[in-house]
């Protein structure tokens, strides 16, 4: 199961040690682990946690970049704080409505990908709270598009700068070979006008071609 198709999560449950609730207060535990079989039959693992206590917390530590809190709704009601420390808490009032499996009472939302807490708090004095299982998308998000810029800005201070060196070099190197054949043709024209006198002219032909032998022999 996963937040998106595309991206990695890990389901963690309610029984998990990673989940820490708050300890017994008042002579009776604050939260209890469900025993009522014909709904453990429908949810996550078989286990449920559920507390009517008002203030009694369930703490998620975990590495990631977004976390999902599923649990199971029914008639009661009642509502629950959440809250990624280092960020505002959300409140939400639970519908009352029929036995409802995997409900998804808390969604982060995009996180820095990081360590992270996930703070559950119950806050209804009527309804209770029943904890299912928890969704944490372990991948990093911004990885991939981090990693293909990295990618290219390596490729730019290395083989594709030197390639792009290398081809306006070779490129200058052509435009002064061509404009020294240039040169070079102009000059033996005028050397040769000048040695057989003001009256007598070459032929073009004649000249054409010792230019192109000229290239030829460079």
């Amino acid at each position: 199961m996963s937040l998106n198709s595309t991206r990695t999560s890990v389901l963690i449950d309610d029984s998990d040690n990673r989940v820490v609730y708050s300890p017994s207060g008042g002579g009776s535990l604050l939260w209890t682990s469900a025993i009522d079989p014909n709904l453990l039959a429908n949810e996550w693992d078989g286990t449920a946690h559920v507390t009517e206590r008002v203030n009694a917390t369930a703490r998620l530590s975990f590495r990631g970049s977004r976390v999902k809190v599923y649990g199971t709704l029914d008639m009661t009601g009642g509502s629950s704080s959440y809250l990624v420390l280092g960020g505002t808490p959300q409140i939400v009032n639970h519908p009352s409505s029929s036995i409802t499996y995997s409900y998804t009472f808390f969604d982060s939302g995009e996180l820095p990908f990081d360590n992270h807490t996930l703070v559950i708090t119950n806050l209804g004095l009527k309804g209770h709270l029943r904890l299912d299982y928890f969704e944490v998308m372990t991948d990093n998000p911004t990885g991939p598009e981090t990693a293909l810029a990295s990618s290219t800005k390596k490729g730019l201070s290395g083989g594709a700068v030197a390639a792009i060196v290398l081809s306006i070099i070779g490129f200058l190197i052509a435009l002064a070979v061509a404009a020294w054949i240039i040169w070079r043709c102009r000059r033996i024209k005028r050397l040769r006008r000048m040695s057989m006198g003001k009256g007598f002219e070459i032929e073009t032909g004649e000249q054409d071609i010792d230019c192109i032998l000229l290239l030829i022999s460079i």
